[in-house]
């Protein structure tokens, strides 16, 4: 099956591992940029280079805390946990620094991000890829981005393209409520929509669980309005709306498949 069509869902044997047949989480080879990190490293000073990649740390008011935490199942291998200021709206990013990496997704881009939230009230958690190192990502901020956000005025995790700050600049589908202390496994995949290289944003939900195979669940259909042009890696963005210290965790974040430099 070709890798530009979208893909169907259901379980691969061996997919983690890459090796199950097309179509599967790591199998397309990486053209050009190719980004995973497993959180196996802190940041070796100051506000930069936490982790494998060398993520940068802005902050969205004042400082977030970066720690990596001890992972607590055969599952994960490193896990970052970020943390708010107790004052209402404060927070920051992880990213690489604001350079623009993706541009338009091509055909057979593929994303995927392990998360967990402390709790699901007076949060804002999102990962991808975005237009701004400290923008944050509701309906109203002008922040281009695409991945996945939680919004506690939503109640979900949803998939998001938007290129602007209004509802007619963005695109989503609902990927589901969060469970504290529970991590989901969110993804991507760019898919040829009409055979004639369209592109739309497919986005799944991932079961890993199983270490000999992974599990694609299909949501909704490909996003093809407000795909932004010009975004950069980012990690982790996390903010309080509320006064109290909010967490947000990371397994991994991984970025594969054909990639447009």
């Amino acid at each position: 099956m070709s890798a530009t069509r979208r893909p169907p869902a259901g379980t691969y044997a061996g997919g983690l591992a890459g090796l199950a047949e097309d179509p599967a989480l790591g199998i397309v080879g990486a053209a050009g940029l190719h980004l995973h990190e497993d959180w196996l490293a802190y940041a070796t000073g100051g506000a930069t280079r936490f982790g494998e990649v060398g993520w940068t740390r802005t902050n969205i008011g004042s400082a977030p805390s970066v720690v990596l935490n001890t992972p607590t199942a055969v599952t994960e291998v490193g896990v970052v946990r970020m943390g708010t200021h107790t004052q209402a709206n404060r927070g920051g990013t992880l990213h690489t620094n604001g350079i623009t990496q993706l541009y338009t997704p091509p055909v057979g881009m593929l994303w995927a991000v392990k998360l967990d939230l402390s709790g699901t009230a007076d949060v804002e958690v999102w990962s991808g890829f975005s237009g701004s190192t400290s923008g944050r990502v509701r309906v109203a901020d002008s922040t281009q981005f695409i991945g996945v956000r939680y919004l506690s005025t939503v109640g979900t995790w949803q998939g998001v393209v938007k290129n602007g700050s209004t509802a007619a600049n963005e695109s989503t589908v609902d990927l589901g409520a969060h469970t504290p202390g529970t991590y989901v496994t969110l993804a991507l995949e760019v898919v040829d929509t009409d055979g004639a290289g369209t592109p739309g944003v497919q986005f799944m939900t991932l079961d890993g669980s199983d270490r000999r195979k992974l599990g694609r669940t299909l949501i909704g259909a490909p996003l093809t309005a407000n795909i932004p042009q010009t975004t950069g890696a980012l990690a982790l963005g996390v903010v309080n709306t509320g006064a109290g210290v909010k967490y947000a965790y990371q397994d991994f974040w991984t970025l594969g498949g054909r990639v447009a430099r």
